[in-house]
């Protein structure tokens, strides 16, 4: 029933998003990031108050800034230049596009709003929506039967994971979008070792932003 649950709000939050997407009043599609924030948001919140889940109203409540900061910035100097080298590699070789050093957008406060939107718009919203609500509703029906590097895991991840790309993918039809999977599978995990989502969601905005500066670079 839990599942149930998960693939239901995801399919009415996917469905809404994508009649906005698709919509000839230009207004809509310029607010669909801000009501994908919203609905992301607000549905796992009401539904953990409305049934009194206190777990998943710990698990997406933001903790220990300071120390999952610190925790992000490690994780980051582990995984970006691995990330980087692959980049630069599937730009340059497979899409044959130019490195530029420089940097990347028209002015600080460009880059500023950039930032803001990548951390509140949306790592914190989908994190909160996939890692915190819809993640932990398929590990009640599936429980974690593995482990790695000390982390209980099961079927969830990779389920949601998949839904994830598949959110991204129906809004931007584009085969690159569903890329999305695999960092997601990496958000999931860090959900599972803190039952918490405040670490996920701080390096899924990192990412994201250093991930846009690297873009930008290529011409």
């Amino acid at each position: 029933m839990n599942s149930f649950y998960a693939l239901i709000f995801f399919a009415i939050t996917t469905g809404i998003l994508k009649l906005f997407d698709i919509s000839k009043v230009s207004v809509l599609k310029t607010l669909l990031p801000l009501l994908a924030a919203i609905m992301f948001l607000y549905i796992p919140t009401v539904y953990s108050i409305k049934k009194g889940d206190k777990k998943i109203v710990e698990i997406i409540k933001i903790k220990n800034l300071k120390d999952n900061l610190i925790l992000c910035i490690y994780i980051s100097l582990l995984i970006f230049p691995f990330y980087t080298f692959g980049f630069y590699l599937f730009h340059s070789v497979i899409l044959g596009k130019k490195f530029l050093l420089h940097f990347p957008l028209d002015s600080a406060g460009n880059f500023v709003a950039a930032v803001l939107f990548h951390i509140f718009v949306a790592a914190l919203p989908e994190e909160t929506f996939y890692r915190g609500f819809i993640q932990e509703l398929f590990n009640r029906d599936f429980g974690k039967k593995w482990k790695i590097f000390g982390i209980a895991f099961g079927p969830s991840i990779f389920l949601t994971s998949i839904l994830f790309a598949l959110g991204h993918y129906i809004i931007v039809p584009h085969p690159f979008r569903l890329a999305v999977f695999f960092p997601s599978l990496l958000f999931g995990l860090l959900k599972e070792r803190y039952e918490n989502i405040t670490l996920p969601f701080l390096f899924h905005a990192v990412a994201n932003i250093y991930s846009g500066v690297l873009e930008s670079m290529f011409i």
